[in-house]
């Protein structure tokens, strides 16, 4: 035989060629059980199964969920029609596609169906309340109260077991515990305290004849960042749930830097926090053992309060500018800053737990009496989240509910 160039085949050549097509055949048959088959021919379907990674939803999240017919044999099967269902479609919205829309919280079964078989999975959706500090009308001493974010008509409600002058309310990402500050009047000293939801208790975690406040958690809910306050200015510190040791993350012994409001990113990398260790208040940003601190940007305003997206992308903090103060973002992966102009004084940010709703502590003039709103991550949809007849509120925090 010949080619199109004249050339020959020889006996030789004939046989490698028979190799090759006989190898190429072996690993056809061989690759064939791993492929999916679009209607395999004389086997039945046995088995359906859910395939999904995420089972906890935000209300307002949506969420596509997909599943896997199988054969006897292993195979997957594609180009079929699976039903699709929950079991509460007040919670839990579900179209015939597979895509999941949270609507309230609570819990909810989702079941994938094809002809007599089903798999079902369990997803959880969660809301948040806002916990913030405020007065007694009676006492005038402060103290942490609950709002359902979810209800029109509710009213703030104090939390039971805390001690008097408990404030600066911080709540773990799981919502199961919240630690915060309580003043001594006898003492003048402030210390750090756990709060139990279900026993409505409060546990001492500090004792220090200092002030310890503005804590903040880490992700994994082992250990707190704080400032402890000194003669000589403020230092941020680590406590330890594990031994419940207390050690210095900043020190400047011979000299008065405050350091303050420090805040954990959400991988546990990088602590944020100010300081006026360039001669003006700016934002900081140091690793948990204390190395690599940089100041985030060089500047002559005056530069606090901040605390990170959920996702970690964006920082946000209060900056004094020209003329009044408003909040800036830092984006971290584009290290862009970008201003949120807003009509009078804004204080304390923080975000929600899934990234959608920021809330604030806002002014009309630095006198009035503060008062907490909800706005968007972009600055829009502000809204006023303490009422009228209310005694007004601050540092706020999530609380996630199921």
């Amino acid at each position: 035989m010949k080619t199109k160039s004249g050339h020959k085949f020889g006996p030789l050549r004939k046989v490698y060629l028979f190799i090759i097509l006989a190898a190429g055949i072996l690993l056809f048959t061989g690759c064939k059980d791993n492929v999916s088959n679009p209607d395999p021919q004389g086997s039945d379907v046995v088995r359906v199964e859910i395939l999904t990674g995420k089972t906890e939803l935000w209300i307002e999240d949506t969420l596509q969920v997909r599943a896997r017919l199988y054969t006897e044999s292993g195979d997957s099967v594609t180009g079929r029609t699976i039903g699709w269902y929950t079991d509460k479609p007040e919670i839990l919205e579900v179209t015939s596609q597979g895509i999941l829309r949270a609507l309230n919280s609570g819990e909810a079964k989702v079941t994938a169906t094809y002809q007599n078989l089903s798999s079902s999975i369990t997803i959880e959706v969660y809301r948040y309340d806002l916990l913030f500090e405020s007065v007694s009308g009676e006492s005038n001493q402060p103290s942490i109260y609950r709002l359902a974010l979810n209800d029109e008509s509710a009213v703030p409600v104090q939390l039971l077991g805390l001690e008097p002058f408990s404030y600066e309310p911080a709540m773990s990402s799981d919502g199961t515990r919240m630690v915060y500050s309580v003043f001594d009047s006898e003492t003048y000293n402030v210390d750090l305290y756990l709060y139990n939801f279900q026993e409505e208790t409060g546990t001492r975690l500090t004792f220090s004849p200092e002030i310890d406040d503005m804590a903040s958690w880490s992700p994994d809910h082992t250990q707190l960042v704080f400032r402890r306050e000194l003669s000589r200015g403020g230092d941020i510190m680590i406590y330890r749930f594990e031994d419940q040791s207390v050690t210095n993350l900043t020190d400047f012994p011979d000299v008065y830097i405050e350091d303050r409001q420090p805040a954990w990113s959400p991988d546990g990398s990088q602590i944020v926090y100010s300081s006026n260790e360039s001669g003006r208040m700016n934002i900081y940003l140091i690793k948990p053992d204390g190395s690599d601190k940089r100041q985030l940007r060089f500047t002559e305003m005056y530069d606090t309060e901040a605390a990170w997206s959920p996702d970690g992308k964006i920082i946000i903090y209060r900056t004094n500018y020209a003329g009044g103060f408003d909040f800036t973002l830092y984006h971290t992966e584009t290290e862009v800053f970008e201003r949120l102009e807003i009509q009078g004084y804004e204080f304390m940010p923080v975000w929600s737990p899934d990234g959608r709703w920021i809330a604030f502590v806002w002014r009309a003039e630095l006198q009035d009496r503060p008062e907490i709103y909800l706005m968007r991550p972009d600055g829009t949809e502000m809204r006023r989240i303490t009422k009228e007849g209310w005694n007004g509120g601050q540092n706020p925090a999530f609380l996630r509910v199921k």
